[in-house]
């Protein structure tokens, strides 16, 4: 959506395009960031679960993919899909101001 909106505004010169589309997949990450710090039907306890079993890893052996730190991992998703919202409406106010007038 992103890359797609991109284009969109870089074909028809409206930046307002871009930011929507920037907005929007903030909006996405920020969700699947709280689905996984959440821990939301398992899915950080599943992803450690599949890391452990594809590298032959023991259920109790030490990996850095153990639960706590996919967490902190989709905190840093609910983060940067944060900021690409904050970026994506004072870009969209700037441009329809400047544009406007």
């Amino acid at each position: 959506m992103f890359a797609a909106t991109f284009l969109i505004g870089v074909t028809t010169r409206l930046d307002w395009v871009m930011f929507v589309g920037m907005g929007a997949a903030g909006v996405f990450l920020v969700l699947f960031g709280r689905c996984i710090f959440r821990d939301f039907n398992g899915a950080a306890s599943a992803w450690s679960k599949f890391y452990r079993e594809s590298k032959g890893i023991a259920p109790d052996g030490f990996t850095l993919a153990d639960v706590p730190t996919l967490k902190g991992i989709g905190f840093w998703y609910m983060l940067v899909g944060g900021g690409f919202v904050i970026i994506a409406v004072v870009g969209c106010v700037a441009s329809m101001v400047r544009q406007f007038g």
